[in-house]
């Protein structure tokens, strides 16, 4: 059972590292633009931060609401009061009203900071684009226009949608739902945007220099071995997670916090029981 788990998981593990290298043919095979490419990645990265997002709201695990120390996502908003669930679909866990609590902050919070990235994998990388030090929207619009194509917009949703398909399967295929609570699950594109964000400064770091001295070529390569490997080093860490895999300094960090159990002073975020 072991032996065919861990083929299983390298696997899947296989299929994320080919659908992160599929943007890389229209490079090599379809005449893109390196920045082109770069587009394709950015657009994916962005809709698994969000797919992430939705997911949390099928944790069955109550939230530890009161923990504060170890917390990585943005924390709820007041509404809605309502308790109990929704069952949508009968092959799918129930929505809990009081995961949705904790969706909007954190879907702004961590695609917020995905836009970000637009600075990394669209201007570092097309030399025609010079943004200011705190660049405005229409700037940071400027980058994406001159990225977008039609035929990289639909690669980004077609590989979104195979990526989708396997974290769902193992999600909702593995039971991870049963596992986790949603404040847990906020955590995975809490930490997956803050690991972007720290990708944004050492990228920066690394391409300052080549870029004021008009050293595409390294610029270009230096935002590959950031954008694209740090893309599938996350992609794959948060795979193994949810297969309960945490070894190594790397996966460990996107961990979730899971606080101590409460006692019975501690309020959660668990549905009211009847007094006695």
């Amino acid at each position: 059972m072991a032996r065919r788990f861990e083929t299983s998981l390298r696997s899947t593990t296989l299929v994320i590292v080919l659908v992160n290298l599929c943007p890389l043919a229209g490079f090599v095979g379809l005449e893109w633009t390196f920045y082109e490419a770069m587009f394709v990645y950015w657009i994916d990265i962005g809709l698994i931060i969000a797919f992430y997002n939705v997911l949390l709201v099928f944790g069955q695990q109550p939230s530890r609401v009161a923990d504060k120390a170890g917390r990585m996502h943005a924390g709820m908003i007041p509404f809605p009061k309502r308790e109990g669930s929704l069952s949508i679909f009968d092959h799918f866990p129930p929505i809990r009203y009081r995961n949705l609590r904790l969706l909007p902050l954190n879907l702004v919070l961590t695609l917020g900071f995905w836009s970000l990235t637009s600075r990394l994998f669209l201007e570092y990388t097309n030399p025609a684009v010079s943004l200011p030090a705190q660049p405005e929207v229409r700037a940071v619009f400027s980058a994406v226009r001159m990225a977008y194509s039609p035929g990289g917009l639909s690669v980004a949703i077609v590989l979104f949608v195979v990526h989708a398909a396997v974290i769902s399967r193992e999600f909702f295929g593995g039971c991870q739902y049963e596992r986790f609570s949603a404040a847990m699950l906020a955590e995975f594109s809490g930490r997956a945007s803050a690991f972007w964000f720290v990708a944004l400064i050492v990228g920066t770091f690394l391409t300052t220099i080549p870029r004021l001295t008009g050293n595409v070529l390294f610029t270009q390569a230096t935002v590959f071995v950031v954008g694209v490997g740090g893309k599938a080093a996350v992609d794959v860490a948060l795979l193994r997670i949810g297969r309960g895999q945490t070894d190594g300094c790397f996966t460990k960090w996107f961990v979730p916090y899971e606080p101590a159990p409460p006692d019975e002073t501690e309020p959660t975020d668990a549905e009211p029981t009847d007094a006695t």
